[in-house]
């Protein structure tokens, strides 16, 4: 029986090392659109749900060439202790750095029965890595549904890409009607969260450590990238009082919150909440722009 288990012990040793290689050849092959933002340490960086995934391009800020877009989604990267704590681990160190943190409201939310929510952020992506900064990333891999398991998920392939700065792209050459179909499906899944959501202390709580935190390597900026008007609508009903909290969290950190929305009031997204890609540069030049205009007057 020993004898047996040390055979089956080898065989398998060879099998997982040979898997390992396939995977580590063919690294291009296996990733998804999240593997490239949990690669490497950055110094610089975006923060945020997918609006600033799509909407803040990092080769805008020529000053910040080490900048990285590690935005996720409103699911993976809402403000709270396990997106916290992957920010600090990506954080390579150093001094005069930037640090962009989108202020989505409902990456500042949470369900109404709020012990769920934080529950929910310890088994997303974000929350079940340990490794955030390394290359090749197996753990990554092997642990979420990239396509080492496309032959048993079955996903619908998202047709997306993502730069090595983490910016993510997506072909939105839909037609008109899948246009307005992704739209009308947005307005109904974003007035459902705001029934079922509330504006999160806990998550307030841990975006103004996340700033106080980040200003010991550099500058923060708090940025909220504008969306539909539409959406806009829904959100200013589901929080009304959000941007002055944005405002006074700002002031009170010693920086600055910049409405985006306000320059882009029709702005034209291809559903509801991702700006088109190719409006993404342009917007992040201009917040570049901004925020060198502001550290003028500081």
């Amino acid at each position: 029986m020993k004898q047996f288990i040390i055979k089956i012990s080898i065989v398998l040793g060879f099998a997982i090392t040979a898997w390992l290689l396939i995977v580590y050849f063919n690294i291009e092959k296996f990733n998804d659109y999240n593997y490239l933002k949990l690669t490497h340490e950055n110094n610089s960086l975006i923060i945020g749900t997918s609006r600033a995934r799509f909407a803040i391009d990092p080769s805008a800020f020529k000053k910040y060439p080490d900048m990285h877009n590690f935005a996720f989604t409103a699911a993976a990267s809402p403000y709270g202790e396990v997106y916290f704590n992957a920010i600090k681990r990506k954080i390579k160190g150093g001094e005069n750095n930037l640090f962009i943190l989108e202020v989505d409201p409902y990456g500042l939310s949470e369900e109404k029965d709020n012990e769920k929510s934080v529950k929910t952020d310890k088994k997303n992506c974000v929350g079940r890595q340990i490794f955030i900064d390394v290359d090749p990333n197996f753990e990554y891999i092997f642990k979420n549904e990239t396509p080492v398991y496309a032959p048993l998920m079955n996903n619908e392939k998202i047709n997306m890409h993502v730069y090595e700065n983490g910016f993510s792209v997506v072909d939105n050459s839909f037609s008109t009607e899948k246009t307005e179909a992704m739209k009308k499906a947005k307005l109904i899944q974003y007035q459902k969260e705001s029934d079922q959501n509330k504006p999160s202390e806990y998550r307030i709580e841990y975006l103004e450590k996340t700033i106080d935190y980040l200003q010991q390597y550099g500058e923060v900026y708090l940025v909220n990238v504008p969306i539909g008007d539409k959406l806009y609508n829904i959100q200013k009903k589901y929080w009304p009082q959000h941007e002055d909290k944005m405002k006074e969290i700002a002031q009170k950190h010693g920086t600055y919150y910049i409405p985006l929305q306000k320059y882009y009031p029709q702005l034209k997204t291809f559903d509801e909440v991702h700006v088109l890609s190719e409006d993404a540069l342009p917007i992040s030049t201009f917040l570049a722009h901004q925020i060198d205009s502001l550290k003028k007057i500081q």
